[in-house]
């Protein structure tokens, strides 16, 4: 049987720690107040997390799964950016109010943009770039460039290849 070194107080293990597989219901490394709260093997190669005795995250080595359809990642010390998942295939991104609200795919995968503040009219900003490869078939892209003397251009090129001028800067 090992033990582990101490140093000032705090236990340093020159080992593997193994620990049991654990269940979500009763996660291997757990707390003693809350022990349907923690860390167990979800299946080779995958870590789960488990909260309240539910799957909330697992973690494989590229990817990061969140297990609910109502789970929100804040950012920010005041939590005000909020990535949120709307519903099958929607994604928002808003601030802490739902004001100003990002929306990518809420029906045939649009992007809406919503400006909310109080005056603030919805837009979306973009800058120059060389024109893309057209698109799928039924497609479309939208996209800015230069028109060669200093004047952005507002395009859209569609399936064909054909790019079509929206506006020019005046």
């Amino acid at each position: 049987m090992y033990f582990p070194i101490w140093k000032n107080g705090i236990p340093i293990f020159d080992f593997p720690v193994l620990l049991a597989d654990g269940t979500v219901a009763a996660p291997s490394l757990a707390f003693a107040g809350d022990p349907d709260t923690g860390w167990y093997w979800s299946s080779a190669n995958v870590l789960g997390i488990a909260v309240s005795g539910t799957r909330s995250v697992t973690i494989s080595g590229n990817t990061l799964d969140l297990w609910s359809d109502t789970h929100k990642i804040r950012f920010g010390l005041n939590q005000d950016v909020v990535l949120d998942r709307l519903g099958a295939n929607s994604l928002a991104l808003r601030n802490s109010t739902n004001a100003q609200t990002f929306t990518v795919g809420p029906s045939g995968n649009a992007i809406a943009l919503v400006g909310t503040a109080a005056g603030a009219a919805p837009y979306v900003e973009s800058l120059e770039g060389t024109a893309p490869a057209a698109p799928a078939a039924n497609g479309w892209r939208l996209f800015a460039q230069d028109n060669g003397s200093g004047k952005t251009q507002l395009m859209v090129i569609f399936a064909s290849g054909a790019a079509q001028q929206i506006a020019i800067q005046p």
